[in-house]
């Protein structure tokens, strides 16, 4: 069964890397550049999980998460963040069950390994991946 994710990065290539490195999953991906641009995607499309850029126009990542859990996103999501040494990033993860992943991706397959868990599996528990 082929799944649909959503990724959320201001840089273009970031979105080209996860995908390459995402080839090898039944997935459907969607890019997204700035906030306001996934909003629409989600209105308009059903995502089994998102991953989110922390630094980003308009709005944090943090925030964007916050902002489509409480309209009822259904799906797993990731914060992913260049700069994993901000503790309040954990922090916030932990306090509203969303996960977050260092870039750059230190282990691929263990990216792979975590981003079809997120996609097989409903609302998971928080796991800090390093």
């Amino acid at each position: 069964m082929c799944r649909n994710l959503l990724i959320l990065d201001d840089e273009s290539s970031v979105h080209e890397s996860l995908k390459l490195i995402l080839s090898s999953v039944p997935v459907e991906i969607d890019s997204a550049y700035i906030p306001s641009e996934a909003f629409q995607k989600i209105q308009q499309k059903e995502y089994d999980a998102i991953i989110c850029d922390y630094n980003m126009p308009e709005m944090t990542g943090v925030d964007f998460l916050r902002k489509i859990q409480a309209q009822g996103f259904q799906g797993n999501t990731l914060l992913f963040t260049g700069n994993p040494t901000i503790l309040a990033i954990y922090q916030l993860a932990a306090s509203d069950q969303f996960q977050v992943m260092e870039k750059p991706i230190a282990d691929i397959d263990i990216f792979v390994n975590q981003i079809t868990q997120l996609l097989t599996t409903k609302q998971t528990v928080l796991k800090e991946i390093s």
